[in-house]
């Protein structure tokens, strides 16, 4: 089943990844799989942060509350939409809070 997945180059035909670069995707879970160039992202990374954080808080969960938030189409809040976010104890609805909690929260 396909899902978010954290990789590491091991050989590329590709100009713009080479052997050793980190990249996230949308793929199977598994040892060996191939991606075209384009469906992957550079892993992000923070420094003293187990490599996962590419799948956590700077990955889909944040993606899936920012798009929730943020997106045109499908959230567009604005400062004086009443937001309410039921679950708020998984990681995106952690993300949501937090980002709207902030004075500064924007969507730009």
């Amino acid at each position: 089943m396909p899902s978010g997945t954290l990789g590491e180059v091991i050989e590329s035909k590709s100009q713009k990844w080479k052997k050793g670069d980190r990249v996230v995707s949308y793929s199977s879970w598994s040892e060996i799989y191939v991606v075209d160039e384009s469906a992957a992202q550079p892993a992000p990374s923070v420094e003293g942060q187990s490599d996962s954080i590419a799948l956590s808080s700077l990955g889909m969960v944040s993606m899936t509350a920012f798009v929730g938030l943020c997106e045109k189409e499908i959230g567009a809040i604005k400062k004086e939409d009443v937001v309410v976010i039921s679950g708020a104890a998984g990681a995106t609805g952690e993300y949501y809070s937090s980002h709207l909690l902030r004075p500064s929260s924007s969507c730009a």
